[in-house]
């Protein structure tokens, strides 16, 4: 039987692996985004501004998952994102 500070700690540990988790596949859904806008754009100003946020989207990424690997869980595979954001690219 668990204690009250074990269950609490539990409860603690999934709830933080599912916000990282929410938080990876935002960044996956927003590096995507701005690759796609990057495509289909000529301005070289935004595309340059483009680029350097999808960098920075996947360093936030990489960080984001060191950090779940380091609660011992595996984060969802980068497939596709989320629905919502496939529609709102489409």
């Amino acid at each position: 039987m668990k204690t009250t500070r074990e269950s609490a700690r539990e409860a603690s540990h999934k709830n933080l692996f599912h916000v990282l988790s929410d938080l990876l596949e935002k960044n996956y859904d927003a590096e995507k985004g701005y690759k796609k806008a990057l495509q289909h754009t000529e301005n070289p100003d935004l595309k340059s501004f483009l680029k350097k946020q999808a960098v920075q989207r996947n360093h936030f990424a990489t960080e984001l998952d060191k950090q779940i690997h380091l609660l011992n869980e595996h984060p969802k595979e980068k497939v596709s994102g989320s629905t919502l954001a496939s529609i709102h690219r489409f």
